[in-house]
């Protein structure tokens, strides 16, 4: 991690800013890989990964709007990359987030029919989803 800072300090405008808000949301330092994902973003406003990780250092600091906000932001990015779609659903079930991630998974699985771990990824989710709506009801 310090590699990345000083890796940054001496080009802020490389991306390996990505990485570093990574390692920072893994380690639970969120509200710094919110900060690092909103200056990488100032060069460059087409990382999907930025977008993504600052909107889960913002879950990770309870503040799910906000997130929500950096999701649309990833997407907007470019609608048709699949990428996006799956990262975001990768969040938001971690989260146990289930019927917010199944539309975006749908979409993921329309954007490549060929990619058979997010076919089964979805499968796997509608099924989890389920499980949590039976749960809550006994």
């Amino acid at each position: 991690m310090e590699r990345y800072e000083q890796l940054l300090a001496t080009d802020p405008t490389s991306t390996l800013f990505v990485e570093l808000a990574r390692v920072l949301v893994e380690q639970g330092e969120h509200a710094r890989a919110a900060e690092v994902c909103q200056q990488g973003l100032v060069h460059h406003p087409d990382s999907i990964h930025a977008y993504v990780l600052w909107g889960k250092a913002l879950i990770g600091l309870g503040r799910p709007a906000e997130a929500m906000e950096q999701f649309d932001k990833a997407v907007a990015v470019d609608r048709s990359d699949p990428l996006a779609y799956h990262l975001i659903s990768e969040v938001l079930v971690a989260r146990g987030l289930y019927r917010s991630a199944l539309p975006l998974l749908r979409k993921a699985v329309v954007l490549s029919p060929g990619d058979e771990q997010v076919k089964v990824w979805l499968e796997q989710t509608q099924g989890e989803r389920l499980k949590a709506a039976v749960a809550a009801q006994g």
